[in-house]
C-alpha cells in the first residue's frame, strides 16, 4: 500500500522537527518541465526520504509525482540558464527503473515559468 505524501504534512515535519535532532525537510517553490508540456510550469517542491516531491501548491493532497534521486546525476542545464538537471534511472536502467531526465530552475531565476492556473 502506497503512503500518501502532503504538502500539509511535509511542512508540519519541519516545524516539529525544528526543536530536535531531526533533519528537517528541504521545501519551496521551482518551475518544473513536464514530458508533455515543456513549459516551465511552477511547482511546490519538497525533498524527503531521496525524493524530490512535486506539488500543484503547498495545499495540495498529494504530489503531482516525485523525482527519485537514489542514484540520479544532477547537471547544469545547457537549454535554459540558470536551470538544473536531473537524470534518474541511469545506474538502473537495466532494474526496470524509468530512465528519464527533469528539468527545475528557481522562480524568478529569468526563465518564464508560468503559473499554475489551480494555485492559490
Amino acid at each position: 500500500m502506497r503512503r500518501q505524501i502532503r504538502a500539509n504534512d511535509l511542512s508540519r515535519f519541519n516545524e516539529n522537527a525544528a526543536n530536535s535532532k531531526t533533519e528537517k525537510i528541504k521545501v519551496g517553490w521551482l518551475c518544473k518541465t513536464g514530458l508533455n508540456n515543456t513549459n516551465l510550469q511552477k511547482r511546490w517542491c519538497a525533498i524527503h526520504d531521496l525524493k524530490l516531491f512535486y506539488f500543484e501548491n503547498p495545499r495540495s493532497e498529494e504530489p503531482n509525482g516525485y523525482v527519485n534521486l537514489r542514484g540520479a546525476i544532477v547537471t547544469e542545464s545547457k537549454r535554459i540558464p540558470l536551470a538544473f538537471e536531473i537524470q534518474t534511472g541511469a545506474l538502473f536502467a537495466d532494474r526496470g527503473m524509468e530512465k528519464r531526465v527533469y528539468t527545475f530552475t528557481p522562480v524568478g531565476a529569468g526563465s518564464i515559468c508560468l503559473p499554475n492556473p489551480r494555485h492559490f
